[in-house]
């Protein structure tokens, strides 16, 4: 009998890690091996347990989650990585995927549905959803003209003054802290407010708390 699939699972909240590992130890052919919440003890988990498939934010409290999906298909062959996030698919997905991931599904979506990306990736396959695909095709094939209304993906500086946000930072300390000017920074949060569709700073800064705690939105 060939054995189950290991699965490393998050543990950002009881509910979620609980509602995982149910979920997968039903599945024939999946097994959770293990469970991690945050960088060093997700790269240690991956060490010991030797998994098939991480499951992971794109958000972990200690680091971008994009670095630590690159340190695990970089480093652990084998062992690939499907991210499970409340964060939009169609802004973060490509970043997702160019940094290693061969998944990308939000939290809102069904049981069903994560157990259909687990074993699509587990076959060898990358898995984003429908909503996604369009979306994450053109933009890494170089197509930038998108229609009206659709989001657009946050340049590297623009997320790095979304994160700075979040963790308080005024301008004019994140000004100095990325060797800008206060009007670059400002230029920057205008460019993240029309990108994401945001009517008034407030939303903004709503929006920044929530990316730089890890927050889920389902």
């Amino acid at each position: 009998m060939p054995r189950a699939s290991r699965i490393l699972v998050p543990h950002d909240t009881p509910t979620i890690h609980l509602g995982l590992s149910v979920l997968n130890n039903r599945q024939a052919g999946l097994k959770v091996c293990g469970e991690a919440h945050d960088r060093s003890s997700l790269l240690k988990a991956v060490l010991d347990f030797k998994p098939d498939l991480v499951v992971a934010d794109v958000f972990l409290r200690e680091s971008s989650g994009l670095l630590l999906i690159g340190a695990i298909c970089n480093h652990h062959v084998g062992t690939k990585v499907l991210v499970h996030t409340g964060f939009d698919e169609v802004l973060f997905a490509e970043r997702a995927v160019r940094a290693g991931a061969a998944g990308y599904i939000m939290k809102r979506e069904s049981a069903a549905t994560l157990v259909k990306a687990v074993r699509h990736i587990l076959k060898g396959g990358i898995y984003v959803t429908p909503r996604a695909t369009g979306s994450l095709l053109h933009q890494m094939s170089g197509h930038r003209n998108r229609g009206k209304g659709q989001p657009q993906p946050l340049s590297d500086r623009e997320l790095e003054v979304l994160r700075r946000m979040g963790q308080g930072f005024t301008s004019r300390e994140m000004a100095e802290a990325m060797h800008v000017s206060i009007k670059t920074v400002e230029a920057h949060r205008e460019h993240i407010k029309a990108k994401l569709g945001l009517g008034s700073s407030p939303e903004l800064l709503r929006l920044a708390i929530q990316w730089a705690q890890g927050a889920t939105r389902c």
